[in-house]
């Protein structure tokens, strides 16, 4: 576990953490992450060979929404 300090973003914090996962976990190909890491797409493939999808919320939904387990890597939250 890692903790950072409440002044780091999300951003900032994955790509401290993000290479050492990578490093320690080859298997992990594929994340799914929401619109709070936009931006570390091309990073995550250029530099973790990762692939780094940002899930957007659909327009009419309001606040946060659990994605039930089953998604796909085109899906992760059907609904």
């Amino acid at each position: 576990m890692k903790v950072t300090a409440a002044d780091v973003t999300d951003r900032d914090a994955a790509r401290e953490m993000l290479p050492e996962l990578r490093k320690n976990n080859p298997e992990l190909t594929l994340m799914w992450a929401d619109i709070a890491y936009t931006g570390l797409t091309g990073w995550a493939r250029n530099e973790l060979d990762l692939t780094f999808k940002v899930v957007k919320k659909p327009p009419n939904q309001v606040g946060f929404k659990v994605c039930p387990a089953g998604g796909s890597s085109n899906d992760p939250c059907p609904g």
